[in-house]
């Protein structure tokens, strides 16, 4: 009985992981369909700034809560590559999600509203290279996830 109880959780823990991560890279590759439909730029920004806060790292989080149990009470473990390559790739959408979005799109905001135009879209710019770069990390981490690499594991 205890060992279907702990097959039960771990594979609820696989389909909240997946879950967790479809919504997170689901919203960072929606972001040009709601940057289109914006009103103006100040209303994107407002938008992505929301987004990464509310859904995009709570998602990110739940993933690697969830990861780190399968690593715990599964078959994998840190010593596989993937699964190390696949963490620090995570780490690396942390960081930059909460350092390089929050940050530009905040500078962006705070430009659009004193008027400062060219600084605001400069800034605008680097928030869309620092989604773009989120993006492929999370093209990576899937890459990383389905193929499980063993680089001479």
């Amino acid at each position: 009985m205890a060992r279907a109880a702990g097959d039960l959780m771990y594979l609820l823990s696989v389909t909240v992981h997946v879950l967790s991560a479809v919504t997170a890279f689901g919203a960072v590759f929606a972001l040009p369909v709601m940057r289109r439909g914006a009103a103006d730029v100040p209303t994107a920004v407002q938008t992505e700034l929301a987004l990464v806060r509310r859904v995009v790292t709570p998602a990110m989080t739940g993933s690697l809560l969830t990861g780190l149990y399968q690593v715990a009470t599964g078959p994998f473990g840190f010593g596989q590559v993937w699964v190390t390559a696949t963490l620090a790739l995570l780490f690396g959408q942390f960081a930059i999600a909460g350092s390089g979005v929050t940050r530009d799109a905040k500078r962006a905001l705070a430009a659009f509203s004193e008027g400062r135009i060219e600084e605001a879209h400069a800034a605008w710019f680097r928030l869309t290279g620092w989604w773009v770069i989120i993006g492929f990390l999370a093209v990576l981490a899937v890459g990383f996830m389905v193929a499980k690499p063993a680089f001479g594991d």
